[in-house]
């Protein structure tokens, strides 16, 4: 949503009760996952290729840019209610 880059680790197996679903994965600044979640068991180390500058384009077609068309004046209550 806001075209950022995620890395996000889960446990696997079980650990006090809870069965952990191993869900780590990486994600582009699209949303689309690079690599994981992986389905076998194990410790594993998850690694992908980014292009960091993606990260910086916040325009996601030629009608949406996700700083630029962002409405400040209607954050506050006060925004709500005029």
């Amino acid at each position: 949503m806001n075209r950022l880059f995620i890395a996000a680790c889960d446990r696997h197996g079980l650990e006090r009760g809870v069965n952990w679903v191993q869900g780590s994965v990486i994600v582009d600044a699209d949303g689309y996952p690079l690599v994981g979640p992986v389905d076998t068991g194990g410790e594993q180390i998850l690694m992908a290729t980014l292009n960091l500058v993606d990260a910086r384009n916040k325009r996601i077609s030629d009608n949406n840019h996700l700083h630029e068309d962002r409405r400040p004046e209607l954050y506050s209550a006060g925004g709500l209610l005029a």
